[in-house]
């Protein structure tokens, strides 16, 4: 089914890193629909993928806070209850890792 990842490239990490921010079918059923619901460019392009670059970082968080609070609001329309934890914890955990890796270790990621 696939997933949504984390690659991470640069001189401190091992070649082509990979971290699994979400699966592919939360993605699809938890994370997409709020971004297209509110209109999230970042993370509707989650799905197909981009360079994250330090200066878009901040929108990137946003979006994704934004998504982390639509989701405590209101649970997505196919999903259980431990579902949508478990695409919350997902969305702390990428807003962790993008500012570990972009903000405090200035390493390339690319997220798709």
């Amino acid at each position: 089914m696939g997933c949504i990842e984390l690659m991470v490239s640069g001189p401190t990490v091992d070649p082509n890193t990979f971290i699994k921010v979400v699966s592919r079918r939360l993605f699809d059923t938890c994370w997409h629909p709020v971004a297209i619901r509110r209109g999230l460019h970042w993370v509707q392009m989650m799905g197909t993928g981009f360079t994250v670059l330090p200066r878009d970082l901040p929108d990137i968080v946003a979006e994704l806070e934004v998504v982390s609070a639509e989701l405590a609001a209101e649970p997505p329309e196919r999903g259980s209850i431990e579902e949508l934890a478990v695409a919350r914890a997902a969305v702390s955990e990428t807003i962790a890792s993008l500012r570990e890796f972009v903000e405090s270790r200035g390493l390339d990621v690319y997220v798709g």
